[in-house]
């Protein structure tokens, strides 16, 4: 499975609603939200890239966040570049989880999805993803 996917989330899944993202400080907050992230959140793209690349906090090994109603996710950013940015933050973190060693207790599985849109199949065109269905 690619690293970034548009498809149904599994029943386990934490859903992440696009519609409640539509700027990048929306996406910023929720994301922290549904992570539980345990500490102050900045708000920034180095804080969703530290808290995506730790996530030892919590107890699953197997953490699959999908974004839902993805043809309003960061819809209201003015700035295209922004949106492909964290788009490729997103795929690299989730790579970066491939690689990790199985034998170390922290080592976790993530996977992130959207689901299907004209929208996001043009952005992942766009951004030069090619996230399975």
């Amino acid at each position: 499975m690619g690293s970034l996917s548009i498809g149904l989330p599994p029943s386990s899944a934490r859903i992440l609603q696009g519609d409640h993202c539509t700027t990048l400080r929306d996406f910023y907050g929720h994301l922290a939200e549904l992570v539980e992230y345990p500490d102050d959140f900045g708000f920034t793209l180095e804080e969703v890239d530290d808290l995506l690349s730790d996530l030892s906090w919590l107890p699953e090994r197997s953490i699959h966040i999908h974004i839902s109603n993805s043809e309003y996710w960061l819809q209201k950013e003015r700035n295209q570049q922004k949106i492909f940015t964290i788009l490729d933050l997103l795929e690299a973190i989730a790579e970066d989880w491939k690689w990790t060693d199985e034998s170390d207790e922290d080592a976790k599985i993530l996977q992130i999805s959207f689901s299907d849109s004209p929208r996001i199949r043009e952005l992942f065109e766009l951004a030069g993803i090619h996230g399975e269905s």
